[in-house]
């Protein structure tokens, strides 16, 4: 599905979190890529309103996982815009809940989850 930053505003987000596949990377990163990314692709703050940043990234998940986000946790019902221009995917799963892929028009993907609908 074909979506520009404004269209995608909704009205339903818990914790949303975001992820880059593409990007900057810091010296630091160079040696410990879960240390920090510099993202390039980012035209706003995709969470409308007030938010806390809780800054995770590299922490262990589930199966050997590491975490790849930052997470931003605001009131339900805080509207939620895409970050960039570019294309989304809706998906549902066990980890992410009610979730969207949205990669940028330069190829960026952002990772959108724990949404309320």
């Amino acid at each position: 599905m074909r979506i520009s930053r404004m269209a995608m505003a909704v009205g339903l987000i818990a914790v949303p979190a975001w992820s880059a596949t593409s990007g900057v990377v810091d010296a630091h990163s160079a040696q410990d890529p879960a240390r920090s990314v510099t993202i390039t692709d980012i035209d706003s703050c995709p969470v409308l309103g007030e938010k806390d940043f809780i800054d995770s990234w590299g922490d262990p998940r589930s199966s050997g996982r590491r975490h790849e986000g930052v997470d931003m946790v605001a009131e339900r019902g805080t509207p939620v815009v895409a970050a960039t221009d570019g294309d989304a995917e809706f998906k549902r799963s066990n980890l992410g809940g009610n979730a969207i892929w949205l990669t940028s028009d330069r190829g960026a993907r952002f990772y959108y989850a724990h949404l309320d609908a």
